[in-house]
């Protein structure tokens, strides 16, 4: 699953959104994201087994058709 995820981070698009941001720079970007998450976070939870459904694999190939 984390090959698919790989190439979805190699995409330019996606260069926004690989890093979490940075709450001091962006101080009130929590009130408008409940739950702040960045692909980076989103990889380690594939890599560590967070995710055990079959919707992160369409989350995946949702990511490539949008990007």
């Amino acid at each position: 699953m984390t090959k698919g995820f790989d190439d979805v981070l190699k995409m330019k698009k996606a260069q926004l959104f690989i890093d979490q941001v940075d709450f001091n720079e962006y101080p009130e970007y929590c009130l408008y994201i409940a739950y702040p998450i960045c692909l980076s976070i989103i990889r380690e939870r594939l890599i560590n087994g967070f995710y055990r459904r079959k919707e992160v694999s369409i989350l995946i190939i949702h990511c490539k058709s949008k990007i």
